[in-house]
Protein backbone atom coordinates (compact mmCIF):
# COMPACT_ATOMS: atom_id res chain seq x y z
CA UNK A 1 0.00 0.00 0.00
CA UNK A 2 1.48 3.53 -1.10
CA UNK A 3 1.71 5.75 1.86
CA UNK A 4 0.40 9.75 2.34
CA UNK A 5 1.79 12.75 0.24
CA UNK A 6 4.35 13.50 2.93
CA UNK A 7 4.75 17.07 2.51
CA UNK A 8 1.15 17.64 2.04
CA UNK A 9 0.61 15.65 5.37
CA UNK A 10 3.25 17.49 7.37
CA UNK A 11 2.17 20.97 6.01
CA UNK A 12 -1.54 19.91 7.16
CA UNK A 13 -0.18 19.17 10.75
CA UNK A 14 1.20 22.79 10.76
CA UNK A 15 -1.33 25.02 9.08
CA UNK A 16 -4.93 23.56 8.97
CA UNK A 17 -7.81 24.27 11.20
CA UNK A 18 -11.27 23.88 10.02
CA UNK A 19 -13.83 25.55 8.51
CA UNK A 20 -15.86 28.92 7.76
CA UNK A 21 -15.00 32.37 8.87
CA UNK A 22 -12.32 33.42 11.51
CA UNK A 23 -14.99 37.11 11.41
CA UNK A 24 -17.84 35.59 12.61
CA UNK A 25 -19.60 35.91 16.15
CA UNK A 26 -19.56 32.61 16.88
CA UNK A 27 -16.94 29.32 16.60
CA UNK A 28 -16.90 25.73 17.63
CA UNK A 29 -13.98 24.06 19.03
CA UNK A 30 -13.83 20.29 18.87
CA UNK A 31 -10.99 17.71 19.23
CA UNK A 32 -10.66 16.92 14.92
CA UNK A 33 -12.49 15.93 12.27
CA UNK A 34 -14.57 13.09 11.70
CA UNK A 35 -13.87 10.79 8.16
CA UNK A 36 -10.33 9.05 7.54
CA UNK A 37 -11.44 5.52 7.49
CA UNK A 38 -9.48 4.58 5.05
CA UNK A 39 -6.00 5.61 3.22
CA UNK A 40 -7.72 6.68 0.32
CA UNK A 41 -10.41 8.91 1.78
CA UNK A 42 -7.62 10.71 3.42
CA UNK A 43 -5.44 10.90 0.71
CA UNK A 44 -8.35 12.51 -1.50
CA UNK A 45 -8.92 14.81 1.89
CA UNK A 46 -5.52 15.92 2.04
CA UNK A 47 -5.26 16.93 -1.90
CA UNK A 48 -8.43 18.88 -1.96
CA UNK A 49 -7.08 20.82 0.78
CA UNK A 50 -4.02 21.23 -1.10
CA UNK A 51 -5.98 22.16 -4.32
CA UNK A 52 -7.17 24.91 -2.78
CA UNK A 53 -4.10 26.56 -1.35
CA UNK A 54 -3.43 24.59 2.06
CA UNK A 55 -5.60 27.60 3.56
CA UNK A 56 -5.89 27.60 7.30
CA UNK A 57 -9.83 27.72 6.79
CA UNK A 58 -11.61 26.21 3.60
CA UNK A 59 -14.81 26.46 2.46
CA UNK A 60 -17.40 23.50 4.27
CA UNK A 61 -19.11 22.83 0.85
CA UNK A 62 -16.90 22.92 -1.40
CA UNK A 63 -14.17 20.70 0.40
CA UNK A 64 -16.53 18.22 1.10
CA UNK A 65 -17.83 18.48 -2.61
CA UNK A 66 -14.37 18.18 -3.35
CA UNK A 67 -14.57 14.41 -1.59
CA UNK A 68 -17.42 13.19 -3.02
CA UNK A 69 -17.91 9.78 -3.04
CA UNK A 70 -17.80 8.95 0.40
CA UNK A 71 -21.49 10.53 1.31
CA UNK A 72 -20.58 13.95 2.20
CA UNK A 73 -22.11 16.13 -0.44
CA UNK A 74 -25.28 14.42 1.04
CA UNK A 75 -25.26 17.02 4.01
CA UNK A 76 -25.32 19.83 1.17
CA UNK A 77 -26.85 18.82 -1.93
CA UNK A 78 -30.01 16.85 -3.64
CA UNK A 79 -32.15 15.15 -0.48
CA UNK A 80 -30.29 16.47 2.50
CA UNK A 81 -29.01 14.10 5.07
CA UNK A 82 -28.17 15.71 8.58
CA UNK A 83 -24.70 15.32 9.88
CA UNK A 84 -25.38 14.00 13.45
CA UNK A 85 -22.70 16.26 15.18
CA UNK A 86 -23.49 19.39 13.10
CA UNK A 87 -26.73 18.95 13.14
CA UNK A 88 -26.64 19.24 17.30
CA UNK A 89 -24.05 22.62 17.01
CA UNK A 90 -26.45 24.35 14.59
CA UNK A 91 -29.45 23.77 16.93
CA UNK A 92 -27.92 25.95 19.26
CA UNK A 93 -26.34 28.52 17.13
CA UNK A 94 -29.73 29.22 16.05
CA UNK A 95 -31.58 29.39 19.75
CA UNK A 96 -28.79 32.00 20.35
CA UNK A 97 -29.50 33.66 17.14
CA UNK A 98 -33.16 34.09 17.80
CA UNK A 99 -34.71 31.56 20.70
CA UNK A 100 -38.34 32.50 20.24
CA UNK A 101 -38.75 30.00 17.79
CA UNK A 102 -38.81 26.00 17.27
CA UNK A 103 -36.53 24.65 14.92
CA UNK A 104 -37.79 22.11 12.94
CA UNK A 105 -35.02 19.02 11.42
CA UNK A 106 -35.61 21.18 7.81
CA UNK A 107 -34.65 23.80 9.48
CA UNK A 108 -31.56 22.60 10.49
CA UNK A 109 -30.84 20.98 7.09
CA UNK A 110 -31.35 24.24 5.45
CA UNK A 111 -29.17 25.91 7.03
CA UNK A 112 -26.18 23.48 7.01
CA UNK A 113 -26.56 23.29 3.51
CA UNK A 114 -25.87 27.01 2.60
CA UNK A 115 -24.74 28.76 5.95
CA UNK A 116 -22.47 25.91 8.07
CA UNK A 117 -18.69 26.67 7.71
CA UNK A 118 -18.91 28.78 4.86
CA UNK A 119 -16.43 31.41 4.21
CA UNK A 120 -18.19 34.10 4.16
CA UNK A 121 -20.35 32.67 7.11
CA UNK A 122 -21.21 34.13 10.81
CA UNK A 123 -19.23 30.86 11.96
CA UNK A 124 -15.95 29.14 12.57
CA UNK A 125 -15.48 25.32 13.25
CA UNK A 126 -12.31 24.45 14.11
CA UNK A 127 -10.46 21.80 15.81
CA UNK A 128 -7.63 21.11 18.51
CA UNK A 129 -6.13 18.52 16.11
CA UNK A 130 -5.76 18.60 12.06
CA UNK A 131 -6.12 15.13 11.50
CA UNK A 132 -9.48 13.36 10.57
CA UNK A 133 -9.98 10.14 12.61
CA UNK A 134 -13.28 8.27 12.84
CA UNK A 135 -12.98 7.70 16.38
CA UNK A 136 -10.73 8.39 19.32
CA UNK A 137 -9.71 4.83 19.46
CA UNK A 138 -8.65 4.65 15.97
CA UNK A 139 -5.26 4.92 14.74
CA UNK A 140 -3.89 4.76 11.33
CA UNK A 141 -1.12 7.49 10.69
CA UNK A 142 1.53 4.95 11.77
CA UNK A 143 0.85 2.26 8.54
CA UNK A 144 0.03 5.28 6.06
CA UNK A 145 3.33 7.38 6.66
CA UNK A 146 6.98 7.82 8.06
CA UNK A 147 6.28 10.94 9.95
CA UNK A 148 7.94 10.41 13.47
CA UNK A 149 4.95 12.09 15.72
CA UNK A 150 2.16 9.99 13.95
CA UNK A 151 3.70 7.05 15.48
CA UNK A 152 0.42 6.88 17.93
CA UNK A 153 -2.11 9.38 19.13
CA UNK A 154 -0.28 10.20 22.36
CA UNK A 155 3.00 11.39 20.20
CA UNK A 156 0.90 13.54 17.83
CA UNK A 157 -1.27 14.79 21.02
CA UNK A 158 2.12 15.74 22.54
CA UNK A 159 4.16 17.54 19.96
CA UNK A 160 1.44 19.12 18.64
CA UNK A 161 -0.76 20.35 21.57
CA UNK A 162 1.37 23.06 22.80
CA UNK A 163 1.21 24.80 19.26
CA UNK A 164 -1.73 24.16 18.85
CA UNK A 165 -3.45 25.87 21.98
CA UNK A 166 -1.25 28.97 22.00
CA UNK A 167 -1.97 29.07 18.19
CA UNK A 168 -5.96 29.20 19.26
CA UNK A 169 -5.32 31.41 21.87
CA UNK A 170 -4.00 34.11 19.14
CA UNK A 171 -6.99 33.47 16.91
CA UNK A 172 -9.12 34.33 19.54
CA UNK A 173 -6.84 37.22 20.70
CA UNK A 174 -7.10 38.75 17.03
CA UNK A 175 -10.63 38.12 16.03
CA UNK A 176 -12.22 38.15 18.97
CA UNK A 177 -15.47 35.99 18.52
CA UNK A 178 -18.41 36.70 20.65
CA UNK A 179 -18.97 32.99 21.64
CA UNK A 180 -16.56 30.17 21.56
CA UNK A 181 -18.49 26.77 22.23
CA UNK A 182 -16.19 23.73 22.98
CA UNK A 183 -17.95 20.81 22.54
CA UNK A 184 -16.56 17.77 24.51
CA UNK A 185 -16.33 17.08 28.62
CA UNK A 186 -13.95 14.27 30.16
CA UNK A 187 -10.77 15.70 32.42
CA UNK A 188 -8.89 15.24 29.41
CA UNK A 189 -10.64 17.82 27.25
CA UNK A 190 -11.59 20.74 29.64
CA UNK A 191 -8.06 20.97 29.97
CA UNK A 192 -7.60 21.77 26.79
CA UNK A 193 -10.68 24.06 26.63
CA UNK A 194 -9.19 25.89 29.98
CA UNK A 195 -5.79 26.12 27.97
CA UNK A 196 -7.66 27.47 25.06
CA UNK A 197 -9.44 29.92 27.44
CA UNK A 198 -7.32 30.76 30.16
CA UNK A 199 -10.12 30.28 32.30
CA UNK A 200 -10.54 27.57 34.93
CA UNK A 201 -13.91 26.07 34.16
CA UNK A 202 -15.50 24.79 37.65
CA UNK A 203 -18.74 24.18 39.71
CA UNK A 204 -18.88 27.90 40.12
CA UNK A 205 -19.43 28.35 36.14
CA UNK A 206 -21.94 24.69 35.57
CA UNK A 207 -24.90 25.67 35.18
CA UNK A 208 -27.72 22.67 34.60
CA UNK A 209 -29.82 23.62 31.84
CA UNK A 210 -31.62 20.35 30.90
CA UNK A 211 -32.48 17.62 33.41
CA UNK A 212 -29.50 17.02 35.27
CA UNK A 213 -27.20 17.64 31.93
CA UNK A 214 -24.97 21.16 31.99
CA UNK A 215 -22.50 23.30 30.58
CA UNK A 216 -19.56 25.74 31.53
CA UNK A 217 -20.08 29.13 30.69
CA UNK A 218 -17.63 32.34 31.82
CA UNK A 219 -17.25 35.57 30.08
CA UNK A 220 -13.49 36.70 29.34
CA UNK A 221 -12.47 39.97 27.59
CA UNK A 222 -15.62 40.40 24.86
CA UNK A 223 -15.59 36.45 24.22
CA UNK A 224 -18.15 33.99 26.23
CA UNK A 225 -16.65 30.60 26.69
CA UNK A 226 -18.82 27.77 26.46
CA UNK A 227 -18.11 23.92 27.13
CA UNK A 228 -21.06 22.04 26.08
CA UNK A 229 -20.81 17.89 25.61
CA UNK A 230 -19.76 16.24 22.48
CA UNK A 231 -23.63 16.10 20.55
CA UNK A 232 -22.94 11.85 20.42
CA UNK A 233 -23.39 11.70 23.79
CA UNK A 234 -26.52 14.15 24.23
CA UNK A 235 -28.90 13.28 21.64
CA UNK A 236 -32.11 15.29 23.21
CA UNK A 237 -32.74 17.96 21.06
CA UNK A 238 -34.04 20.09 24.05
CA UNK A 239 -30.72 20.36 25.49
CA UNK A 240 -29.03 22.11 22.76
CA UNK A 241 -32.03 24.06 22.12
CA UNK A 242 -31.28 25.25 25.42
CA UNK A 243 -27.67 25.52 25.52
CA UNK A 244 -28.17 28.41 22.68
CA UNK A 245 -30.89 30.07 24.73
CA UNK A 246 -28.78 30.23 28.00
CA UNK A 247 -26.13 31.72 25.63
CA UNK A 248 -28.42 33.91 24.24
CA UNK A 249 -29.00 35.50 27.54
CA UNK A 250 -25.88 36.11 28.63
CA UNK A 251 -24.85 37.59 25.48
Amino acid sequence: MSNLNQTTLSNRLQSFWGFGNYESKYWFIGMEEGGGDNIQEVSKRLSVWEKFGSPELIDNFEYHKGISGYGYENHFEGKIKLQPTWAKLIRAYLNIENPNRNYSADDIKKFQAKYWGRLNSNNCLLDIFPLPSPSANNWHYDKWCEIPILRNRDTYKNALQSERVNTLQKRISTYKPKVVMFYAFGDEYLKFWEQVAEINFTEKNNYKIFRDKSVYLSKKDESIFVVTYQPSAIWNNEYWDNVGRFIYTKL
